[in-house]
């Protein structure tokens, strides 16, 4: 098998997924959350969402950023078929399911924020 090439513009398909991501979750993502979700720092991912000169993301970062957006790895590699994994859309994931999942998030998200400020005051 060759090597993969990575397809000129994948900088406006990672702020593509980046905005449809933050539209399913109901809120902002930010590039410190993708970066903890695939292990680099968030300078990394400006530069590659600007695709400025430097490493572009390896193949095993490509499948965990499609992951995390929840996108088509080949759409956002190599912009070869849908955005969507048509298997996803096959299962019929809806709005309530999305929100559903959501809500659990952001309740998380909530209780750390908690957590984390109640050790501060401690601190």
């Amino acid at each position: 098998m060759g090597k993969r090439i990575v397809a000129p513009g994948y900088g406006a398909r990672i702020r593509q997924a980046r905005r449809y991501l933050a539209l399913l979750l109901e809120r902002d993502i930010t590039q410190r959350e993708i970066a903890d979700a695939v292990g680099v720092s968030q300078p990394t991912i400006g530069r590659w969402q600007n695709e400025l000169p430097g490493k572009k993301p390896g193949p095993g970062v490509f499948t965990e950023l499609a992951a995390f957006f929840r996108v088509s790895r080949d759409w956002l590699e190599r912009n070869e078929g849908p955005m969507v994994p048509l298997e996803d859309a096959a299962a019929g994931e809806t709005t309530a399911r999305v929100r559903a999942v959501t809500a659990e998030e952001k309740e998380r998200a909530d209780e750390e924020e908690q957590r984390k400020r109640r050790r501060r005051r401690k601190g």
